[in-house]
């Protein structure tokens, strides 16, 4: 529980100086890297991203009540940002090279990150159920303290249902395709 806090504590300070900075592309690295390096040094093993040549098993578990979850997301974030609670994300300019940066660079890091190590490691010392509130609410706190805006700490709702697809099935597919779709579904609503 020490490692995870103090690994998570170094991350989110390289976050946030790389968000501030606008060194985007240092927050991919910085996640990989401290996942990766932990799980070298103690010899773990590293998150799988698929379970095998079959991928059918991950993506069965998007099916259905995550895309439900998903869609209500999404009209929950429209009507949010219709009465003024939330800030309108607003589209991206380039919407294509958003949606290639959060699905080949984003999305995989922290899912790597929050699921793959953060998770995993709790998920050893704890009720697999903890583990998955533990990832999610780190996750929340993280978007929370690196963007400074209260309603990034929403990302903990669809954090427990990355948890939940990682501990279905043991890979990081199925998050890493529903944190795409949840990226683009905010972005669009």
């Amino acid at each position: 529980m020490i490692e995870v806090a103090c690994v998570w504590a170094g991350v989110v300070l390289g976050l946030a100086y790389a968000y501030r900075h606008g060194d985007a592309w240092l927050g991919p690295v910085l996640l990989f890297a401290a996942a990766t390096l932990p799980n070298t040094l103690a010899h773990r093993p590293m998150p799988r991203l698929i379970m095998g040549p079959d991928i059918r098993q991950d993506l069965k578990a998007l099916i259905p009540w995550p895309i439900c979850l998903l869609i209500a997301a999404c009209v929950a974030g429209r009507l949010l940002a219709h009465a003024g609670l939330v800030a309108h994300q607003g589209r991206p300019a380039g919407v294509l090279a958003w949606l290639a940066w959060q699905s080949l660079a984003v999305a995989p890091s922290e899912e790597w990150f929050f699921r793959g190590y953060v998770q995993s490691l709790l998920a050893d010392r704890c009720k697999r159920a903890l583990a998955i509130i533990g990832s999610a609410a780190l996750f929340g706190v993280s978007h929370l303290i690196v963007q400074g805006q209260f309603p990034a700490l929403l990302t903990f709702l669809p954090g427990l249902v990355l948890g939940w697809l990682y501990a279905q099935t043991g890979t990081l597919l199925a998050p890493i395709v529903f944190h795409c779709l949840a990226n683009l579904c905010w972005v669009l609503a």
